[in-house]
């Protein structure tokens, strides 16, 4: 389905992802947009966008670097005057170049950083000095009282350094926010059970969780409902194109954005949390081409023990706009 000529209107959407443009001034190799076909959103598009979620409350810009489309001010105003609440992923660039003025209409940022030592992101996204400007932009935003967050993603290669965060966090006063990385171009980088559990189990002993949507994570923490976000919220690629996960192709038909529910798979249904859970992440088990069988890290489905150990709920936490936007934790 293509937004940009969509007859339909979703009411039932009130939080959805755009990425504006898929220019970038990097080309990491994880990058979920890599091999798309070049393209920057008009500021038609987006009030196309508009009218076709007339109940949108909440909207992040990401995919690619956002101020490489010469029209982000214009559609930052247009949502912004219509009393969107606005956020935008970047990896420091974006939040360094936007005009004061336009960085104050955002109330949450995520810049992303794949490794809490300096030399190591740098080497990973192959630019010096990127570690650097993402500080440099976290300052920035620390100025605005904007919400800020860490953006990573658990890969088979940085699964063993999120601790080395907490430092960040704790001087800056931001959180982190951790995706699972899924293979879309390459499945290099995705973690084994063993990784992924191992690192969940790291998490929960140095940090505490502000909001979690991974559904997989209803096991060992209590935040957990409903299962994926697919659905609930939707993503709008560059060419117009609809996904209900960033990571999925955008041939899925409509029906999955007027609040279908996920089905029960039939080896879920005694499982304790199933109605959290609901088979685990929707999006992973697509690209994994795995949609009728549980998500790929459930001890049950793997014949393993049930993870002992609890991720701890910050006390007095907030809801971010990522909070329900995608299977995602937040922590601090």
């Amino acid at each position: 389905m293509n937004i940009l000529t969509s007859e339909e209107k979703f009411p039932l959407i009130k939080t959805i992802g755009v990425g504006l443009t898929n220019k970038c001034n990097l080309n990491c190799a994880h990058c979920y947009s890599r091999k798309m076909i070049e393209r920057t959103f008009t500021l038609q598009d987006a009030e196309k966008v508009l009218s076709v979620f007339p109940s949108l409350e909440s909207a992040n810009f990401g995919t690619g670097e956002s101020i490489l489309n010469n029209q982000f001010e214009e559609i930052v105003n247009l949502f912004y005057e219509k009393g969107i609440k606005l956020a935008v992923t970047s990896n420091g660039l974006s939040l360094n170049k936007m005009k004061e003025e336009t960085l104050a209409k955002f109330e949450d940022v995520d810049i992303s950083i794949d490794f809490p030592i300096a030399q190591m992101h740098d080497k990973w996204r192959s630019k010096k000095g990127l570690f650097d400007e993402a500080m440099k932009a976290i300052e920035r935003c620390k100025k605005h009282n904007i919400n800020i967050s860490i953006a990573s993603v658990l890969m088979s290669n940085n699964c063993t350094y999120f601790s080395g965060f907490k430092k960040i966090l704790d001087k800056y006063d931001i959180n982190l926010r951790i995706n699972l990385y899924k293979s879309v171009n390459t499945d290099k980088f995705v973690p084994t059970y063993d990784q992924f559990w191992k690192a969940i189990e790291n998490i929960s002993e140095n940090f505490e969780v502000v909001s979690c949507s991974e559904p997989i994570l209803a096991l060992v923490s209590d935040d957990v409902k409903g299962g994926s976000k697919c659905g609930d919220s939707v993503r709008i690629h560059p060419d117009g194109s609809v996904a209900s996960c960033v990571y999925v192709k955008s041939d899925i038909g409509p029906e999955i954005f007027n609040g279908k529910k996920k089905e029960i798979l039939d080896f879920c249904k005694s499982c304790p949390v199933v109605e959290k859970c609901v088979g685990g992440c929707y999006g992973r088990r697509l690209t994994e081409e795995r949609g009728e069988s549980p998500d790929s890290y459930c001890p049950y489905y793997n014949k393993r023990d049930v993870p002992k150990f609890k991720l701890k709920k910050k006390k007095e936490a907030h809801d971010l706009i990522h909070s329900s936007y995608l299977c995602t934790m937040i922590l601090r």
